[in-house]
């Protein structure tokens, strides 16, 4: 007798489970102000004020391109960033710290959906962050763009998952969560500043 039914149920069930893991994270994150402030907001803030100093008119500093062409692939990688090694490490070792996790063991939910829910839900804001970036750079300073997008696109796709996956190996090994938000923070700002994500390194 086949199995196949019972496996598509199963399937469908896990999809279910999924799909309602998910809008419960989506509704935990933007309870968050902090965490979809400096997702959705800041970036764009930050472009805004260093938009209106420097505008966008190429320099031979950077090799032709302006400020703003230069500033937005660096804000991009902040976004990833912050939501990957702070947002992501501080909301599953607080879960955790709260037993919420403890209590997702006692349901039928399998753990590889509360994962798969939470990384789903980070790409989304991590996307939507972007998204506002870009939109608003090319609106307001003319971003000019000369690359391959499907390079881009895959790049961006690899170092999501890569820093969620680094969320949660500091959310893993830190004992709460005020440990891993000091963690990520010692970890992620040298890197942002060292990499030029928060000023040139041309400057």
């Amino acid at each position: 007798m086949s199995n196949a039914p019972v496996q598509g149920l199963r399937g469908r069930r896990a999809m279910r489970s999924l799909w309602k893991m998910t809008l419960t994270e989506m509704k935990l994150y933007l309870r968050e102000p902090i965490a979809a402030f400096f997702t959705l907001a800041f970036p764009v803030m930050l472009l805004l004020i260093f938009g209106s100093i420097y505008g966008n008119e190429p320099v031979a500093l950077f090799g032709g391109r302006g400020t703003v062409d230069m500033s937005v692939p660096a804000y991009m990688a902040m976004i990833i960033g912050t939501v990957g090694m702070l947002s992501t490490s501080i909301h599953v070792s607080t879960s955790r710290e709260l037993g919420i996790l403890r209590r997702y063991r006692a349901t039928p939910l399998r753990p590889w959906v509360v994962v798969v829910a939470t990384i789903v839900v980070n790409f989304v804001m991590t996307f939507l962050g972007t998204v506002l970036l870009i939109v608003a750079a090319k609106a307001f300073y003319g971003l000019r763009f000369e690359g391959d997008a499907l390079g881009v696109l895959a790049g961006f796709v690899l170092s999501a998952l890569s820093f969620f996956s680094l969320g949660f190996v500091i959310a893993g090994l830190a004992p709460t969560a005020r440990v891993a938000q000091v963690a990520g923070m010692i970890i992620f700002y040298p890197m942002m500043f060292l990499s030029g994500a928060a000023m040139p390194k041309e400057i």
